[in-house]
């Protein structure tokens, strides 16, 4: 592409130059003979002025053609660019929402592994349950007083060896 604009930048500047030069020689009324000092005929110049005239609208005619080659080009190449642009935007969105419904997946997923985890320690536990109750409420009690009892014996065992602590401690102090 750079190629290409730098050869049309080079046959417009061509173009342009040899324009240029064509128009200014033979066209003008006050144009100086070069072999003599006589000026040329009014005839001669309109001659001529249409050449020069048809060389300019040549000129133009090409540059035009120029121009709306590269606007062509130019167009072409951003619509390619635009295309190329939307296409990676499409696929980034497809990604993204691809990446949503995985994660949205998982997080079910997990909900639901929670669910079922909750649900088999709770039939775990009601397992281990008896389904009836067989216990006897007077053999309850008869170890609930036992419990006591031995509670009482221990609770005055305590007292009494506090007391005899006491008792040594005084001892121990009158000695002193």
């Amino acid at each position: 592409e750079n190629e290409d604009k730098e050869n049309r930048d080079k046959e417009n500047e061509e173009t342009q130059a040899a324009a240029l030069a064509k128009t200014t020689t033979p066209g003008s009324a006050f144009t100086v003979n070069n072999n003599s000092d006589t000026v040329g005929t009014v005839d001669e110049d309109r001659r001529g002025g249409k050449i020069a005239e048809a060389e300019l609208k040549e000129t133009v005619a090409k540059l035009s053609a120029t121009l709306e080659k590269e606007r062509a080009d130019f167009s072409a190449a951003l619509k390619k660019e635009r295309a190329a642009l939307s296409a990676a935007l499409e696929k980034e969105r497809a990604e993204r929402k691809m990446a949503l419904t995985k994660q949205k997946m998982a997080e079910e997923a997990r909900i639901k592994a929670e669910a079922q985890l909750q649900d088999a320690l709770s039939r775990n536990t009601q397992a281990r349950l008896p389904a009836t109750p067989s216990v006897n409420v007077e053999e309850l009690m008869a170890e609930v007083a036992r419990y006591k009892q031995i509670a009482e014996e221990k609770d005055a065992a305590l007292n009494r060896a506090m007391a005899t602590l006491e008792e040594l401690k005084k001892k121990n102090g009158e000695e002193k």
